[in-house]
């Protein structure tokens, strides 16, 4: 693969862009709603990958690759934080019983 083809891939260069971080006044549900949408539009990304491979559509299967571990990761990611929160408000839960 050659360099062109690389730098010229606008999936990369979009992930290789650094996120914007929320403004202080964002609320905490705003916050997780866009940390959400943001996980299930890799989804979406990498399932159109893959459909696109099987396709035959295109045959870049290490774009599809790294779509899927990309989807993977946040999702992990994603649910991880999930599993903190749960344990923050169970901690809450107790002891305010």
């Amino acid at each position: 693969m050659s360099i062109e083809r690389i730098l010229s891939n606008p999936e990369l260069i979009q992930a290789a862009k650094p996120k914007p971080k929320p403004a202080a006044g964002d609320d905490f549900a705003g916050v997780l709603k866009k940390a959400i949408s943001d996980v299930n539009q890799l989804q979406n990304a990498a399932d159109d990958q893959i459909a696109g491979l099987m396709k035959g559509d295109h045959k870049d299967l290490h774009g599809t690759v790294l779509a899927v571990q990309r989807a993977d990761s946040s999702f992990k990611m994603m649910m991880a934080v999930r599993n903190k929160i749960v344990e923050a408000y169970k901690e809450i839960s107790k002891s305010t019983i």
